[in-house]
């Protein structure tokens, strides 16, 4: 019959009271309990409060948000009303009529010519560069044209 050899045997856990236990109080209050009327309480935790708290105050940023929205889009209203109106009463003038297409022929172009551009291949900086500087000069001739032609044609406001 053959041997089986064994583990060696588990040490031993030596017992010594040296050191006193701690028991707990369970009179002291910090154990968890909770005041008489704990269930009536509309606040129970302090993660309750804080989540309210937090709560309240996204509320009322959210109302401020929408307040000042709204003003925005009141002034956004009254400032495309008023551009209507100065565009009925300046519909006849010459300065007027002649920007208009100045900015419709020079997006036509512009927008052909990026498009002739790219059937060619990809656009490039140096190609977006060009064009920004011809509608930076046609812009700039016709500020200083426009500011001539209005102490003739002045718009009406």
């Amino acid at each position: 019959m053959k041997t089986i050899s064994r583990a060696p045997p588990v040490s031993q856990i030596q017992h010594t009271d040296d050191h006193p236990t701690e028991t707990t109080d369970v009179d002291n209050p910090h154990i968890g309990t909770v005041p008489f009327d704990y269930n009536s309480q509309a606040i129970k935790t302090d993660t309750q409060r804080s989540r309210q708290e937090r709560e309240a105050s996204d509320k009322e940023i959210k109302e401020q948000a929408k307040e000042e929205a709204d003003r925005t889009a009141r002034a956004t209203q009254q400032k495309a009303q008023r551009a209507k109106e100065v565009t009925k009463k300046n519909s006849d003038n010459p300065v007027f009529i002649g920007n208009a297409v100045v900015v419709g022929v020079v997006a036509a172009v512009l927008g052909w010519g990026a498009y002739q551009r790219l059937q060619k291949g990809p656009v490039g900086w140096s190609t977006v560069a060009g064009w920004t500087g011809v509608a930076a000069a046609v812009g700039l001739g016709d500020y200083f044209v426009s500011s001539w032609l209005l102490q003739k044609y002045p718009l009406k406001k």
